[in-house]
């Protein structure tokens, strides 16, 4: 774990999708001592394109997956974010944190969920190139959805420019 980041203030987690980048996410934070963290898929388990037996330890280390949900709206209050609104059930959900690993397919009606988070237009997340945080400076974004698909290498490049510069985020 690191030790340098101070995730104390965050207690419950929410990742949007069921692909590996989306499991690998929520171990990690259960890992780092998230106490809840949660995984949201729009359709079945067994649509899910990660792999079953990396889901499977991800549960086994307290990560709960939930099928058929998707975020209808985020509710911020005071600049802060505090939860969303389930589309389908239309119920509230706390949340300290959002994580969207749901690659560059479901990239417009998501962007459109959060203010100041530009589409160019082919449909990409605009970011700054050095720190890949778009014009919300709690968002970044990194990946098929800024790069339009290259290979996983540059996906792998700009998640670790983006971490680092959240990091640098937190730590101020």
């Amino acid at each position: 774990t690191r030790s340098d980041v101070d995730f104390s203030q965050i207690k419950r987690v929410h990742i949007v999708g069921g692909g590996n980048s989306a499991i690998d996410s929520a171990h990690i934070l259960r890992k780092l001592g998230i106490p809840y963290v949660a995984m949201l898929y729009r359709g079945s388990e067994e649509q899910a394109s990660g792999y079953v037996h990396e889901l499977d330890a991800a549960k086994k280390s307290g990560v709960h997956f939930f099928e058929r949900q998707e975020i209808g709206s985020v509710v911020h209050e005071d600049n802060k974010l505090k939860g969303f609104i389930e589309k389908h059930s239309e119920s509230f959900e706390p949340t300290d944190m959002l994580v969207f690993a749901i690659g560059q397919g479901a990239l417009g009606a998501t962007a459109e969920l959060f203010s100041d988070v530009v589409v160019d237009s082919r449909g990409m997340i605009t970011v700054d190139a050095s720190s890949f945080r778009t014009h919300n400076e709690k968002i970044w974004s990194a990946g098929d959805c800024v790069n339009g698909g290259k290979e996983v290498v540059y996906a792998v490049a700009e998640a670790k420019i983006a971490a680092q510069s959240m990091v640098n985020y937190l730590q101020r």
